[in-house]
């Protein structure tokens, strides 16, 4: 229509994570906004650069030389046997993406963000340790090996404007909730603030030293991410007048090397909680 279009962009994910698209897309809507008003362009909250991108590949380079990374990943991974989905599917064996999308309901999303309030962890653990527990369950066992994906971005001035690949996908192991789910959801927080300090150490370096190969090597097939782009939240750090122009929604379309991939997101535009399967 005369007041509304779509905007499609694509990009091969080796360039760009999720946040830093999210950092694209509302500097393109901002420089749009700005030529409908005559090239006047609000500066407010810019006054900060971007880190470069060279900081990060320098904390890289440092986790790769640290010899406790190495061995932190080798303690996880040391004596677990694989959990993988796809068992029995011949290698080479064709197939096609699939990807099934559904919407959290809104008083369960509450639910859950109720219970993590209670127990002094983010919503984000609960979602993983149901992750978990699901894949343990799934797969027969009691416990299970995930690839989380994890943000390796500088926790520095300016880290948060910089755009680029910050990703990695690192093991991360839990068992089926047998006892109480207060105590799982704690024991995973525990476990992910335990891994940060190693959240930069590559997943090929992990496999390689582990003797694993492929995809997630004989370690894992499916992958969890959560994400919260609030950047992208209209009313993100606006106490004025709205803006001349808005978002409205967003559809989103990827492929990894992992045969299953479960995205819990919360919509910034909706502000409802979505779950996706992606899978081959």
């Amino acid at each position: 229509s005369e007041d509304r279009f779509t905007l499609s962009i694509s990009f091969h994910h080796a360039v760009l994570d999720g946040w830093s698209v999210a950092l694209i897309i509302g500097q393109i809507r901002a420089a749009y906004e700005a030529g409908l008003a005559g090239g006047r362009t609000d500066t407010t909250g810019q006054e900060r650069a971007p880190l470069p991108y060279s900081a990060y590949v320098l904390l890289e380079q440092q986790a790769l030389a640290g010899r406790e990374h190495s061995a932190f990943w080798a303690s996880v991974v040391g004596g677990r046997s694989a959990t993988r989905i796809a068992q029995g599917v011949p290698a080479g064996t064709e197939t096609r993406p699939v990807s099934a999308d559904r919407v959290v309901p809104a008083e369960v999303a509450a639910a859950l963000r109720t219970f993590a309030d209670a127990h002094g962890v983010p919503v984000k653990s609960v979602y993983l340790t149901l992750h978990l527990h699901a894949l343990a369950r799934l797969t027969g066992r009691r416990d299970a090996l995930t690839g989380a994906v994890v943000n390796g971005r500088p926790e520095v001035d300016g880290g948060e404007l910089t755009s680029g690949l910050f990703l990695n996908t690192v093991p991360f192991a839990g068992t089926a909730v047998e006892t109480g789910w207060g105590d799982a959801v704690r024991e995973t927080f525990t476990a992910e603030q335990r891994m940060l300090a190693h959240r930069r150490y590559p997943l090929s370096e992990i496999l390689r030293e582990t003797r694993q190969d492929g995809a997630g090597g004989d370690l894992f097939d499916t992958v969890f991410n959560f994400t919260d782009f609030h950047v992208l939240d209209p009313a993100r750090g606006r106490d004025a007048a709205p803006p001349e122009v808005t978002i409205a929604g967003a559809v989103y379309f990827e492929q990894t090397n992992f045969p299953f991939v479960v995205h819990v997101a919360r919509d910034a535009f909706t502000r409802q909680m979505t779950l996706t399967v992606n899978h081959d």
